[in-house]
């Protein structure tokens, strides 16, 4: 794997606080960066998109709670929805995921046809 070095400037206080975890931890502190760059990557990456303004203004986007947000929000939202399509939409939806999920569960793929 080819490599880039790259410098950080942290604040002293948390330099000493990671190196301490590091070292408890049998770790170096490129080891820990490199962890947490990567899940950064991962959660603000393709798995994220950012909307363009334009989105709003399509009708079929749907302004709604993260994905991962607490339940508490999602109930609240779901109250709050006077429209039974976009209840129904939103049903559809999660399971729809849900059914993704259970297949890469079971088959290691979502791209399992059962019959």
């Amino acid at each position: 794997m080819e490599t880039k070095l790259t410098a950080l400037k942290l604040p002293l206080e948390l330099h000493k606080k990671v190196k301490e975890i590091a070292l408890r931890e049998g770790r170096d502190m490129q080891e820990i960066f490199q962890e947490q760059l990567e899940k950064y990557v991962k959660e603000h990456g393709d798995g994220n998109p950012i909307y363009p303004i334009q989105h709003f203004a399509d009708p079929d986007f749907h302004i709604c709670p993260a994905f991962f947000r607490a339940r508490a929000d999602w109930q609240e939202y779901i109250e709050k929805l006077q429209n039974a399509k976009e209840v129904q939409d939103i049903l559809y939806q999660s399971q729809s995921i849900s059914s993704f999920a259970e297949k890469k569960i079971r088959y290691g793929t979502t791209l399992v046809r059962t019959f």
